[in-house]
């Protein structure tokens, strides 16, 4: 009987408990539309982050592409800033990131759009000595000198 009345009391608190999530939340969004007027884009997805992730154990983290995004902006920065900030805040760990970074397609060789932009930039110099130029490959990126 006593057990009962325990789930009859608990199926009763759940509906209260779910309208009370969704007040928390409207409330979270509300302020943020107010003080986001001010802020930057990326202030807004790491304050939207913190939200969402505020609450959740580290294995039930899921973050947007945009929120890895900025993380690993930070942890290429500097990987200990972002051990720090992983310590005060919610970031995607370093193992999150380096699977983020083994998504990306690098090809070897040279890049279609660098090719396509080197020529764009040909048609547009006048047809003086200034198409003589040394394009210098660097295994990060390409320098016109």
């Amino acid at each position: 009987m006593a057990l009962r009345k325990q789930k009859n009391k608990e199926t009763a608190l759940k509906p209260r408990y779910k309208k009370k999530c969704t007040e928390v939340t409207a409330l979270k969004k509300l302020s943020l539309m107010t003080a986001g007027k001010s802020l930057t884009s990326v202030q807004k997805v790491f304050i939207e982050m913190q939200f969402q992730q505020s609450g959740k154990s580290l294995k039930a983290r899921r973050f947007t592409v945009s929120q890895k995004l900025l993380s690993l902006i930070i942890h290429e920065r500097s990987p200990t800033a972002h051990k720090l900030l992983s310590g005060l805040f919610s970031l995607p760990s370093a193992g999150t990131l380096k699977k983020v970074c083994d998504k990306i397609n690098f090809d070897t060789g040279i890049s279609s759009v660098i090719t396509r932009y080197l020529q764009a930039e040909g048609k547009r110099l006048s047809p003086s000595l200034d198409k003589y130029v040394t394009v210098i490959w660097d295994e990060a990126s390409c320098f016109l000198i």
